[in-house]
């Protein structure tokens, strides 16, 4: 009655396979490479956190010159000494700030403004007349440019690796007491 039967369609039985070779990998972002660039990464974040935490460190070299010259007459050691302190607050209370800025503008503006910030704070801290000029300049301005630069540098060098990722971060890190190292070796008796 002209009903006519449609053949069934054949499908392809699904193969299974042992071999991962043979089977498509789902597409994946490029993984990172251990070495290369990342390794230039890695001595620059060190020679970055060198010439930041390094200067920090170093406060007590420039204590000494304020305690020596009287630079603010009047002034106690216990208000320059608030200075260093003050320095590493800031550095640590922008670390929030620096993340944000990180993700929105990416890390080479950030790690630029950090130090411009930073070597602008220690030129204008030598025309200081008052203690709250070294307060304002070489505490807080340049606390922030110097977590305006660490922040990046811990986060970039990471990204280059996936088998020595600890080992790059570790030598990044030491940038800091290699750079003590060289400030204070010719006072080394």
């Amino acid at each position: 009655m002209g009903t006519e039967e449609k053949p069934m369609q054949e499908r392809p039985e699904p193969q299974e396979t042992n071999n991962l070779n043979t089977q498509s990998a789902p597409e994946a972002t490029p993984s990172p490479i251990d070495g290369g660039y990342g390794w230039v990464c890695g001595t620059a974040a060190a020679v970055t956190n060198g010439h930041s935490w390094g200067f920090n460190f170093a406060y007590a070299v420039f204590l000494a010159y304020y305690l020596d010259n009287d630079v603010v007459p009047g002034s106690s050691p216990m208000q320059y000494a608030f200075i260093g302190g003050l320095s590493l607050t800031s550095l640590l209370a922008v670390s929030p700030l620096t993340t944000i800025l990180m993700r929105r503008y990416g890390i080479r503006p950030i790690i630029f403004f950090g130090v411009v910030l930073k070597t602008a704070s220690l030129v204008i801290a030598s025309f200081a007349t008052q203690l709250w000029h070294l307060f304002l300049t070489q505490g807080l301005l340049f606390g922030a440019g110097v977590g305006l630069m660490f922040i990046p540098t811990a986060a970039v060098v990471p990204q280059w690796f996936t088998a020595n990722g600890s080992l790059a971060s570790g030598i990044s890190l030491s940038g800091p007491a290699l750079e003590e190292l060289y400030i204070h070796w010719p006072r080394v008796p």
